[in-house]
């Protein structure tokens, strides 16, 4: 994920620095702004502002600042500015969306959108939340509607999406050389090398009264673990995973590295009503890999920095030209 935390925060100071075509129109009441053809509703601009929740909260804190934000000259203007900034950031959002559409790439707007708002419908339907209550909810988050709220994450989860794709796709499009395969082989080779692993075997159980009594009947021989295992496996409640012994942090960590392979673990609680037994089946030791065995990560390592230098040297030049070639027409009712 490293790829994509450093290409959204070049893409974040990307629309906030630069200069959007924008213009000002009489549009209807239902619209705040239209980019290219793509009409953005007042409802969804205002819940982006958040407007209401920063309002609320100066009122509760500083009722003097508040009177001044709203009833002077100077408030309303400073008002103003923060709404226009925040419909410059929205905007280049959406044109890079659609900057991303128009080299071919399909985002798939349609199945985004409705498996947002059936996730949320199941939900709202299996908490058992009224109707009522979910519009109270919505509203204290600054949501007049939910077609507003569902909009929001709409377009939040588009965004991401466009910038995961597009990277996904400039990345792809790097052949990498054998020669180029060598040279980082052989100047990063501490780089490439598999961890110490194990592998374990775990067993689930739903109470402490039941793992504790199986474990103690296996270590008294009565139980033989990889029969409890195979009968638990049936109910799919025990598992073999192998886990990187590098990890900090992880709850099978210390046990498998204070232990030896053949070690059978006392019941631990992992969770509300979650107990397990461990039985470490392997442990082997970090080794370099060969050339061979590290030539996947090797390609998808320099098609990662080729992608990254697109998008911290060319993309910003591409995507100025897309937006000043762009409309952005603001409603003038709303901004003044």
């Amino acid at each position: 994920m490293r790829k994509f935390t450093i290409t959204f925060l070049v893409l974040i100071l990307s629309l906030t620095t630069l200069s959007l075509n924008m213009s000002y129109e009489e549009l209807s009441d239902d619209l705040s702004m239209i980019v290219n053809e793509e009409e953005i509703s007042s409802e969804l601009f205002k819940a982006q502002t958040d407007m209401i929740n920063i309002l609320s909260s100066v009122k509760q804190t500083n009722e003097l600042f508040f009177q001044t934000l709203t009833n002077t000259a100077t408030g309303l203007e400073l008002l103003n500015s923060y709404n226009k900034r925040v419909a410059i950031n929205f905007s280049g959002k959406v044109l890079f969306i659609q900057f991303v559409e128009s080299k071919g790439i399909s985002l798939g707007r349609e199945n985004l959108k409705e498996n947002i708002t059936n996730q949320f419908d199941e939900i709202i339907n299996n908490s058992g939340i009224s109707a009522d209550d979910v519009s109270t909810y919505l509203n204290s988050k600054g949501f007049n509607t939910k077609e507003a709220y569902l909009d929001l994450q709409y377009y939040n989860a588009l965004y991401e999406r466009a910038i995961q794709l597009y990277y996904q796709s400039k990345s792809s499009e790097y052949d990498i050389s054998d020669e180029e395969i060598k040279n980082e082989y052989n100047k990063n080779q501490d780089s490439y090398v598999k961890p110490p692993q194990s592998e374990i075997s775990i067993i689930r159980f739903e109470d402490s009264e039941e793992a504790s009594l199986t474990y103690k009947k296996i270590t008294e021989g009565y139980y033989n673990f990889e029969d409890v295992y195979e009968e638990k496996k049936k109910e799919e409640n025990a598992d073999n995973i192998t886990i990187d012994l590098n990890v900090e942090g992880n709850q099978y960590v210390n046990i498998v590295k204070n232990n030896a392979p053949g070690y059978i673990s006392k019941p631990q609680n992992v969770g509300e009503n979650e107990w397990i037994l461990i039985k470490i089946l392997s442990k082997s030791p970090e080794r370099k890999l060969s050339i061979d065995e590290a030539k996947n990560q090797i390609i998808f390592n320099l098609r990662d920095r080729k992608a990254k230098d697109y998008f911290d040297t060319i993309l910003p030049k591409e995507f100025e030209k897309f937006k000043e070639e762009s409309k952005v027409v603001l409603n003038k009712k709303l901004f003044y």
